[in-house]
């Protein structure tokens, strides 16, 4: 059974420019363990990242929508959508 990828999304950021945020968060199983190296994608701007050893990361995104996908080798990947104004 493939277990399902959690997130926890700690907090998204505006900068000093209206156009511009920093998504940043932690990437979690189920159980609240971290699952370090996990990628995350922007689908709208084709851009991402990794996440750390611990899970952690952050990526700095334009306003507008995006979908973020969160991939884990052996996890089902998930798919968010956000709209940074």
């Amino acid at each position: 059974m493939r277990k399902v990828l959690l997130l926890l999304l700690t907090s998204l950021f505006n900068s000093a420019l209206a156009f511009a945020a920093t998504l940043s968060g932690k990437v979690t199983d189920e159980r609240g363990e971290a699952l370090g190296f996990a990628t995350i994608y922007i689908k709208t701007i084709s851009k991402g990242t990794v996440a750390n050893a611990d899970g952690v990361f952050s990526i700095d995104l334009p306003a507008g929508n995006h979908t973020i996908e969160f991939r884990y080798v052996g996890y089902q990947t998930i798919n968010k959508i956000i709209c940074l104004l």
